[in-house]
């Protein structure tokens, strides 16, 4: 989950930081409401890039519901078919059973977990960041259409 996470926190930063436009529709989209004075925007050309920066950090990237509404915004459409954002979902709860109730459901059950379970997940996983990665590859295409693209 940690890595699933680290991933699409990387991976939307880079996009949101590298595009004026996209970064407007993510603001629009996630409701980022920030009030500065002209002497705050005087300060720092930066500010706005650095705010909404600052507010990907902070994102919990496991919390499935965010993450769909701010991929949404980049891409114009979510990361998950259905079945891919319940299976995730399902995981989310699992991992909150983990790591807030020592592995233990809230009628303080031991919520089992297999090898076959978490092999499950890494692959489920390479099948989310390979979405996203056509997703930004498609983005990048039309972003750049002459292929003159900045190197990463």
């Amino acid at each position: 989950m940690g890595a699933r996470s680290a991933y699409l926190a990387d991976r939307l930063l880079g996009i949101v930081l590298d595009d004026p436009k996209i970064m407007l529709a993510l603001i629009g989209k996630a409701g980022l409401v920030e009030k500065f004075s002209l002497f705050q925007i005087a300060k720092d050309p930066d500010l706005v890039k650095n705010t909404v920066k600052a507010h990907l950090q902070h994102v919990t990237y496991h919390d499935v519901e965010k993450v769909e509404k701010l991929y949404g915004a980049a891409f114009k459409s979510g990361l998950y078919d259905e079945d891919t954002r319940a299976y995730f979902l399902e995981k989310a709860e699992i991992r909150h059973h983990f790591v807030h109730r020592n592995g233990r459901d809230k009628e303080g059950n031991f919520v089992p977990i297999s090898i076959t379970e978490v092999i499950a997940f890494g692959q489920m996983v390479v099948q989310l960041i390979e979405v996203c990665e056509e997703k930004y590859r498609k983005y990048r295409e039309d972003r750049y259409p002459s292929g003159l693209m900045p190197v990463e």
